[in-house]
C-alpha cells in the first residue's frame, strides 16, 4: 500500500492542522511586528467589521438592514458578518480582525484552489490537493491583501467556488 493511502483521514487532519497553524503563525508574526496607524482603506475595513459586530450584538435587525443597505456604497459590509463574533469578543483588535480574514476566507480559498487542482491535474488527488493548498499558503502575494486588512480574498474565494462548480 502506498504511503499516502494509509490512514488518509488522519493525514488530512494533520495537513489541515498544519495549514491552520501556518495561517495563524503568519498573521501573528506580521501583526505583532506592525508599527502603524491605520487610516483610510487600511483601517476602514476593520472599522466596518467593528461597527457591524457591535451593532449585531446590540440591535441584530438594525445591523442586518444596515449591512444590506451597504450595497449602495462603494464598499459593502457583507464580509463582516462571519467575522462579527470574533471581532466582538476580542474587542476589535487588529490581530483578531486579520486572523478572522485569514481563517474564514484565506484558508478556505487555498483549500478551494486545492480542490480545483484535483480536477485539473493528474496524479494522486491527495498530494495534488495538499500541495496546491500549501503552495497557495506560502505565496506572498496571496497574503499581501489579507495581512493589510483588505477582505479581497473573500471575493476571490467566491470566484474560486464558481470555478470549482464549473470544473
Amino acid at each position: 500500500m502506498h504511503f499516502w493511502q494509509k490512514s488518509t483521514f488522519w493525514r488530512d487532519v494533520g495537513c489541515l492542522g498544519i495549514a491552520l497553524l501556518f495561517s495563524t503563525w503568519m498573521v501573528y508574526i506580521y501583526v505583532s511586528t506592525e508599527r502603524a496607524f491605520y487610516y483610510w482603506d487600511y483601517g476602514a475595513y476593520q472599522n466596518y467589521a467593528i461597527r457591524v459586530a457591535s451593532d449585531l450584538f446590540h440591535s441584530p435587525l438594525g445591523a442586518l438592514l444596515r449591512v444590506w443597505a451597504s450595497t449602495r456604497r462603494d464598499y459593502s459590509d457583507y464580509f463582516t458578518l462571519p467575522l462579527a463574533p470574533l471581532v466582538y469578543w476580542s474587542g476589535g483588535s487588529r490581530l483578531s480582525y486579520i486572523l478572522g480574514i485569514a481563517l474564514l476566507y484565506q484558508l478556505p480559498y487555498a483549500l478551494t484552489l486545492g480542490a480545483i487542482a484535483v480536477r485539473l491535474l493528474r496524479g494522486n488527488p491527495r498530494i495534488v490537493f495538499w500541495l496546491t493548498t500549501f503552495i497557495t499558503l506560502i505565496t506572498p502575494m496571496a497574503w499581501a491583501p489579507t495581512l493589510r486588512g483588505y477582505p479581497d480574498v473573500a471575493a476571490a474565494w467566491m470566484v474560486a467556488l464558481a470555478i470549482l462548480a464549473y470544473v
